[in-house]
């Protein structure tokens, strides 16, 4: 089944995975002495890191991206 929110149009290119990538990726936080909160969405970019969950190759977003 092919993704349809967050990780659509993306895929691990050496085994196939679609369900969980891993991927380094940008938020912000509100920072106070009692703790912290995040604030906004997350953001990451076609140079970000991105980790595939079934068999850990390693490459950027974009090589993750499956062509259209």
């Amino acid at each position: 089944m092919e993704n349809e929110n967050c990780l659509m149009g993306m895929k691990c290119p050496k085994c196939g995975e679609a369900d969980t990538l891993f991927i380094d990726s940008m938020c912000m936080f509100k920072i106070t002495d009692d703790g912290s909160e995040p604030v906004g969405g997350v953001e990451w970019t076609d140079d970000s890191t991105c980790r595939c969950g079934g068999c850990d190759h390693v490459a950027t977003v974009a090589a993750f991206t499956v062509p259209e």
